[in-house]
């Protein structure tokens, strides 16, 4: 929900003035008690030469007031009356023609009969054409003319004019931006009755434009704008009772609010109303209410509430489940300006749901979205970027898509840039830019941002190294849901670094960040099971949580649930079931898995025995980092097991297993 200054939307303007009598001849007044006989007094003051009675005439038919709608009549008494020196038919006539209503459109004839009246001291018919001269309608597009104009009107009385002077002096447009005017020319309007001043003049209040900042008197101000049926005041004072900002917090009052804005055609209000209903703010929660809300302030042009339909339609909230009616919403909110809109459209052509998969759909609408400063496009189009989905990698355009989201302030822009700096990805690599990225992302409520940091600070990566700020940062990111964070933070407690040691702490850490989702935190949880650290021990639990790693796709998981198997540990002993499960963590990159399907290679458990193919798992092994396949495979070599004897490689394996800590390859290069 924000508050915005209200611009005022033009289209027919006119003004009903009504008549003390037929004529000068008659001696009384007289009243009409129904419409009729106000249409008959107006059509018989108009047949005896009285203008405003033709002028007033024109209004019932322009309306549709007392007689059948006919704008082409209503056109005909206008222009009588114009003609008859009734300025305001002169200013209604041009309204007619402005909008080709009972009339082929014609601005220039709208503009030149605005000018008649206004040169005839019709402040309606000044105001009318300095919209004309704002907007370049009918006339060469001139804003200094159009603020002259909007003057001329206010000075006039006609409070209008001094509104949209204001929304001048706020914008600089023909005029020097200058906010205390502004406010001045908004009370005007409201002193002077028009509620849209009223509310102009809240906003200034609100956002401490040309004055301080006053919540108290912005929700004075937005209650008489209400109070006035002016239905975007409504709205802001139903926000503010909801937030509790210059009046004592009131969701019910907020839902009052917003009923009666959206009852009063203010759409904002309806989708606002959609939000309480939809989350039970103020309101008894209500799925089906809500969408019913979206869906009336869609309908009405409010694109958000578009968008939000489209989220219920996405999660079957109130309603079945229909990605494509979520897919077309969105369609419409991008269509009509709604950047989320273009931003949710985008995600659903990356991922195929609801529409056809396109990447090059997905590119352009969250292109889309972020060129129109919607900053989390951006970051999603550095995502494509850095990993070359639907487009060519560019780490460099990433890291730009990044930057300009980090500046717009979406702050997985600035975490994803620290992660750039921190890898040197896109940009020269620099730990000190990545620990100030990931500071200004925590500080932001990214708190992924937060684990990242707290990893610099155990690691002294660009900041000096402080297990207990590391500490800190960790338990920061748990208390924000960032399930990284409790598994980190379990890991503190269980090595007692910036921390005292405590087992059973840890356990439960590992434990919400297994529930939440973190595979790490299952895996970790597994292992006190297997170890008993922190909780009874239990190998059937531990298998357990390493299953659920595994199918989460965490390869240390699928590694040890496979020792399980092996040693029936838990579970029943399955050689085949353990090596699917080491060949699974070592084609994922796990080199523990590779390591140990060598081993089963070597001995011929759960497959056929096989030396050549024990000695290509333990080079990947190797390879990869994991010390214990060197020496395996410098056994192998020693041996002459499944290869030529080479006591020479041998030497080189051990050493190099050695040189990595498997102090087994140390000994055995002492003894060869």
């Amino acid at each position: 929900m924000s508050e915005v200054l209200m611009r005022w939307f033009f289209g027919l303007v006119v003004v009903f003035v009504g008549l003390g009598a037929c004529g000068s001849k008659e001696k009384s007044v007289v009243t009409p008690k129904t419409k009729a006989q106000e249409v008959a007094l107006y059509q018989k003051a108009c047949d005896g030469g009285d203008m405003l009675g033709c002028s007033s005439l024109g209004v019932m038919y322009s309306n549709g007031d007392g007689v059948a709608k006919d704008p082409s009549k209503a056109v005909a008494l206008y222009q009588k009356a114009c003609d008859g020196g009734e300025i305001l038919g002169c200013s209604n006539l041009g309204v007619m023609y402005a909008n080709g209503d009972g009339v082929a459109k014609d601005l220039s004839k709208a503009v030149a009969l605005y000018q008649k009246a206004c040169d005839g001291g019709e402040m309606l018919g000044c105001f009318n054409l300095g919209v004309k001269y704002a907007n370049g309608e009918g006339v060469a597009k001139d804003p200094s003319k159009a603020t002259a104009l909007y003057q001329k009107a206010c000075d006039g009385g006609y409070m209008l004019g001094c509104n949209q002077l204001g929304l001048r002096y706020v914008t600089g447009q023909g005029v020097v931006k200058d906010p205390s005017k502004a406010l001045t020319f908004f009370g005007k309007a409201c002193d002077g009755g028009e509620k849209e001043g009223c509310h102009n003049l809240a906003v200034m209040y609100a956002n401490g434009e040309g004055v301080a900042k006053d919540p108290s008197k912005a929700a004075a101000f937005y209650q008489k704008a209400c109070d006035g049926g002016y239905m975007s005041g409504c709205h802001n004072l139903g926000i503010r009772y909801m937030t509790g900002e210059g009046v004592v917090k009131d969701p019910s009052k907020a839902v009052a609010l917003s009923q009666k804005a959206c009852d009063g055609g203010e759409m904002l209000g309806c989708n606002d109303l959609g939000v309480m209903y939809e989350n039970g703010l103020g309101v008894a929660k209500g799925l089906s209410k809500a969408a019913a809300l979206y869906q009336k302030a869609c309908d009405g042009g409010n694109m958000l509430g578009c968008t939000n339909l489209g989220v219920m339609y996405v999660n079957g909230d109130g309603m079945a489940k229909d990605l494509s009616k979520a897919a077309a919403l969105y369609q419409k909110a991008c269509d009509g300006g709604r950047l989320l809109g273009c931003f949710n459209l985008g995600v659903m052509h990356h991922s195929g749901q609801g529409v056809v998969k396109d990447p090059s759909k997905a590119l352009a609408f969250l292109g889309k979205a972020c060129h129109g400063g919607y900053m989390s496009g951006c970051t999603n189009l550095g995502v494509m970027y850095e990993n070359g989905r639907g487009v060519v990698k560019d780490l460099s355009k990433a890291a730009a898509l990044y930057q300009k989201a980090c500046d717009g302030g979406e702050m997985s822009g600035c975490k994803n840039l620290g992660v750039m700096y921190d890898n040197g990805q896109g940009v020269v690599k620099d730990l000190s830019k990545a620990a100030a990225l990931y500071q200004k992302a925590c500080d932001g409520g990214e708190m992924m941002g937060c684990t990242n940091l707290g990893l610099m600070y155990a690691n002294g990566d660009g900041v000096a190294k402080d297990h207990s700020k590391s500490v800190a940062f960790y338990q920061k990111a748990c208390d924000g849901g960032e399930m990284m964070g409790c598994n980190n933070l379990g890991i503190r407690y269980e090595t007692g670094q910036g921390v005292a040691k405590d087992l059973s702490k840890a356990t439960a850490l590992y434990q919400k960040a297994c529930d939440g989702g973190e595979m790490k935190g299952c895996f970790n949880l597994g292992v006190m099971y297997a170890n008993g650290d922190g909780v009874v021990k239990d190998h059937s639990k531990a298998a357990a949580l390493y299953q659920k790693a595994c199918d989460g796709r965490h390869l240390n998981g699928c590694n040890n649930l496979g020792v399980m198997y092996k040693n029936g540990a838990g579970v029943a002993k399955d050689h085949s079931k353990a090596v699917a499960l080491y060949q699974k963590a070592c084609d994922g990159g796990e080199m523990l898995g590779c390591r140990n399907l060598g081993i089963m290679y070597v001995t011929g458990q759960g497959v056929v025995k096989d030396p050549s193919k024990a000695l290509t798992f333990f080079g990947k092994a190797c390879d990869g980092g994991e010390m214990s396949g060197c020496r395996n495979l410098g056994v192998m070599y020693a041996n002459g097991d499944g290869v030529v004897k080479d006591l020479s490689k041998a030497a080189a394996l051990y050493e190099k297993a050695c040189d990595g800590g498997n102090q087994t390859a140390c000994k055995a290069l002492q003894s060869l």
